[in-house]
């Protein structure tokens, strides 16, 4: 196939990134600058500025994610799996059979399902949070027809 009858064809946007992945994996020893292929994509400058911050933001929280990921292995599930472990063979050696353990290790491995990226939002005080509901409420009743 010449070079004209691969522009004759129409290729969706994602056949053509592929097909342009390939090409730039073939050619990896040659490193082209993205200005250059962004010239003959016919991408102006601004676009091509926020493409590149846009995968910056990308690869940021990707980064972001992976770290938290690994905080919450060491800092919730090995614990978990310590401390469990602990548990089960101190039952174990003590009545020759899981019986009390299981339940601190379903309690905590329910909490651990229910927040797996092991992050929390940040908790307020039981008075911070009287205080926010009784202003709130008292906001209203100021407004409405009963003050």
């Amino acid at each position: 196939m010449t070079a004209s009858n691969y522009s004759a064809q129409n290729y969706s946007s994602d056949d053509m990134q592929q097909i342009l992945a390939i090409a730039m994996g073939h050619q990896a020893d040659k490193p082209v600058p993205i200005e250059e292929i962004a010239a003959e994509l016919s991408i102006d400058d601004a676009s091509l500025r926020y493409a590149v911050d846009a995968w910056r933001s990308q690869q940021t929280q990707m980064q972001q994610k992976r770290q938290r990921r690994q905080r919450f292995y060491q800092r919730s599930l090995l614990p978990y799996l310590a401390v469990n472990a602990f548990l089960i063979l101190l039952n174990i050696s003590l009545s020759g059979a899981v019986t009390w353990a299981i339940y601190p290790l379903l309690g905590w491995g329910l909490g651990l399902l229910l927040n797996p990226d092991g992050h929390c939002k940040k908790k307020q005080s039981a008075a911070t949070w009287l205080m926010k509901c009784c202003w709130s409420r008292r906001h209203v009743f100021r407004g409405s027809a009963y003050s």
